[in-house]
């Protein structure tokens, strides 16, 4: 079963939901595009699905950083095709910073 010990584990919503948001986010869709596009109408839960998608993206980049084969370490990752460096944009997200 594709659920079973996967990122789609605990999740309520059905597996072409969970795609077509995933796809669409890989698109750079805002989060409101992705959930309308998926048929999601939670807030909740179209928030939490980026943070899902997010998430597994800070992972593959740390474990890129720890010598894995794919790619050069963070530090120096390449962003262009022909190993030229790109200059970087960084893009923060807001939604996961809680004021105390």
């Amino acid at each position: 079963m594709v659920r079973q010990n996967s990122f789609f584990e605990r999740s309520h919503l059905d597996l072409p939901s969970i795609l077509s948001f995933i796809y669409f986010w890989a698109k750079n869709a805002t989060l409101g595009q992705c959930a309308e596009e998926a048929g999601i109408s939670s807030s909740s839960t179209q928030t939490q699905w980026g943070i899902r998608c997010r998430s597994v993206c800070e992972l593959w980049l740390n474990h890129q950083g720890q010598g894995a084969t794919m790619g050069a370490p963070i530090g120096d990752f390449k962003l262009g095709a022909d190993g030229n460096l790109v200059p970087k944009e960084v893009e923060i997200d807001e939604s996961n910073f809680v004021i105390l």
